[in-house]
């Protein structure tokens, strides 16, 4: 990589990540905790359903390309669960690309864990979700969530670029409607 390579961390998509090559720069948008999400509720009313709107700290740590630092950043988000009324809520997001990502929780009370191994590919990368709870009391919700990345990047003149990591991401959010 150039001297000149940097990490320019964008608007985020929400328990992913992915990266778009431009010359000598990265860009990475992290779908951290589905940001940039957008959805309907409906289904049996729980502490879940409703649409929040969350800040976040994401972190990734590439372990391809080595050159590449942790990089951390501050995200918001809006986060819409639907109640599935069997012990479940979904939460359905939507990347700066385009493309959807539907991830399960089971719920326990006012606590919802990620279902292990799912998983999202977005421009090229795929996140696989290895462990992430939400908890709610009132209107109020934190989170925190791991995922692994990998993938192929294309930059402008067609250079591709190898990239995997982790991805942790922190959130707090406020109920904004249900």
């Amino acid at each position: 990589m150039a001297s000149n390579t940097h990490i320019d961390r964008r608007p985020s998509r929400g328990l992913h990540s992915t990266m778009a090559l431009h010359g000598s720069s990265i860009f990475v948008f992290s779908f951290g905790c589905l940001v940039a999400c957008s959805g309907t509720t409906s289904g049996a009313p729980g502490p879940f359903a409703g649409t929040w709107s969350c800040t976040s700290t994401v972190t990734d740590t590439f372990s391809k390309p080595i050159n590449f630092s942790t990089s951390s950043s501050a995200k918001t988000s809006s986060i819409v669960f639907v109640d599935n009324g069997n012990g479940t809520v979904t939460a359905t997001g939507s990347s700066d690309a385009g493309a959807p990502c539907n991830l399960t929780f089971t719920t326990n009370g006012n606590a919802a864990t990620v279902n292990a191994g799912q998983s999202c590919t977005i421009s090229g990368i795929t996140s696989v979700f290895t462990a992430g709870t939400y908890t709610v009391s009132g209107t109020t919700m934190t989170g925190s969530f791991t995922a692994s990345f990998t993938g192929s990047l294309t930059g402008d003149a067609g250079a591709t670029l190898n990239v995997s990591g982790t991805e942790t991401v922190s959130s707090t959010c406020s109920l904004t409607s249900n």
